[in-house]
């Protein structure tokens, strides 16, 4: 039986959320119902051209090998959530300026 998908918690920093992948499985953790998830990986993909530095690009091939993941489907996960944690903090401040 597979085992329930985790809620990611919120990170303080982008350190503290590196941390957080270092010692965690991505395909343990999910933030939003299944079927949001399911439509996300259904989705077509676009292809860019993306600039890093080369340390940063390292590093993320070794967290993605660490995790058996592709380093490009560990970048788009990573990218998915910083915007809905943007989108959160936007919608807490409209709410609070209001």
């Amino acid at each position: 039986m597979a085992k329930p998908k985790k809620v990611l918690p919120q990170f303080e920093s982008e350190a503290e959320e590196i941390a957080f992948w270092d010692a965690n499985d991505p395909g343990d953790w999910v933030e939003g119902p299944a079927d949001i998830i399911v439509a996300l990986k259904r989705q077509p993909k676009k292809t860019i051209t993306m600039r890093l530095d080369e340390p940063l690009y390292d590093r993320l091939r070794e967290v993605a090998d660490k995790h058996g993941i592709p380093y490009q489907r560990l970048m788009r996960e990573l990218l998915r959530q910083s915007l809905q944690t943007l989108e959160a903090d936007e919608r807490r401040k409209a709410r609070a300026g209001t």
